[in-house]
């Protein structure tokens, strides 16, 4: 995090190592995301930024009492000793958090495609959205929430709608609707 925002600048990914034998490890990596629109700031609500602070404190907290083995690489959200959250162990916490609040069960993912479609109701633009994702063109974004503008559209025909009132002495009631 860097004045309230989230720095996007790497991703963690599972890759396959393998040997001269042709056997292979799974192991965890940071690398650069997979387009140069992907490394990103993300600003962050001001609610949201007291409450990553006070997760901060408690994690320094907790890191003095670990001492030496503490690795620390920077991470927001981490194991005890500081090294990334294995992707599995982060899907079943996740899942327990769900289940404990009374939601339904999702995907991690679903939190993502939720933040887009409510940043579109919102009326935001959507190349900020674009940029937000870290979609490398704007296409992405439109193409994978189209679903979200029919709804927009028609809330932009009713806010223009006092725009096109018809006054009409020879009018004496306004249709419904109109078929064209």
């Amino acid at each position: 995090m860097s004045n309230g925002n989230i720095v996007v600048k790497q991703a963690l990914v599972r890759v396959k190592i393998f040997d001269e034998n042709k056997n292979y490890e799974s192991k965890l990596i940071f690398q650069e995301p997979k387009t140069k629109a992907g490394i990103r700031n993300i600003p962050l609500p001001p609610n949201v930024l007291v409450l990553l602070n006070t997760h901060r404190l408690n994690q320094s907290k907790e890191n003095l009492l670990v001492g030496y083995k503490y690795e620390d690489q920077d991470l927001v959200f981490c194991t005890e000793l500081g090294h990334p959250i294995e992707p599995r162990n982060f899907i079943r916490k996740f899942q327990q958090l769900l289940k404990i609040s009374g939601l339904e069960k999702t995907n991690i993912h679903s939190l993502r495609h939720t933040y887009a479609t409510r940043l579109l109701e919102l009326n935001e633009h959507p190349k900020v959205v674009q940029e937000l994702l870290g979609h490398s063109t704007i296409a992405i974004t439109l193409d994978i929430y189209s679903h979200v503008f029919p709804e927009i559209k028609k809330a932009t025909a009713d806010k223009i709608n006092d725009l096109f009132k018809i006054k009409n002495n020879f009018v004496k009631e306004e249709p419904s609707s109109y078929a064209v």
